[in-house]
């Protein structure tokens, strides 16, 4: 178990790494605000063989308007670092 610090406002918090396995995201299956929380899904496509493509459920989040806000401001700058990369190489980000 890795733990670190983070701080929220006014409050510090521990941070406990039990290890949970990665879960890769394809696809956003949920986007909506319910009884005070800002729930995303997301799943992962799943292509085998000849079978039907399916959607395996990765993730079910639920955020509080500060945590959605945080959320958006760290996507935003990863999103933006990126784009800069793709145009340092001569590539078009889309």
């Amino acid at each position: 178990m890795i733990s670190k610090k983070v701080t929220l406002g006014e409050r510090e918090y521990l941070i406990i790494d039990d290890n949970i396995p990665v879960q890769h995201a394809d696809l956003l299956t949920e986007a909506r605000f319910s009884n005070g929380a800002f729930c995303l899904s997301f799943a992962s496509a799943v292509q085998d063989g000849n079978a039907d493509p399916i959607a395996r459920m990765a993730a079910r989040l639920r955020f509080t308007p500060q945590a959605l806000s945080l959320f958006n401001a760290a996507t935003t700058q990863l999103l933006n670092a990126w784009a800069e990369q793709q145009r340092a190489e001569g590539k078009k980000p889309n």
